[in-house]
């Protein structure tokens, strides 16, 4: 897997979060190999996000870092949101980040 996503790709996930489950595409909007990736992506659900991946170096290593800013697609989720799913939203985002961070390393 030594390829990395260009300016305008497009790719599809199938997403499951607090059981409900989704499908976005994402588009490549912002591409600087190999330091940053932004991504907007849209649900079927009508949920919007972007994901900003920023790599830097750092010491003997690099610094990765992931940024999600996202709106759920109704008021009353937006409200549940605010409530309680934005924090199991920042645990999920974490757990992805590790699973990358491992995926990047084994590349290396």
């Amino acid at each position: 897997m030594n390829r990395f996503a260009k300016m305008g790709e497009t790719i599809v996930e199938k997403t499951r979060f607090m059981g409900r489950h989704d499908l976005f595409t994402w588009v490549v909007r912002e591409r600087t190999f190999p330091e940053r990736w932004v991504f907007d992506g849209t649900g079927t659900s009508g949920a919007r996000a972007k994901i900003t991946y920023t790599l830097s170096a750092q010491n003997q290593g690099t610094l990765f870092e992931r940024e999600l800013v996202y709106t759920m697609a109704t008021p009353f989720i937006q409200v549940l949101d605010k409530l309680f799913l934005g924090r199991r939203m920042t645990a999920v985002s974490e757990k992805a980040l590790a699973r990358l961070k491992q995926t990047l390393e084994a590349l290396a």
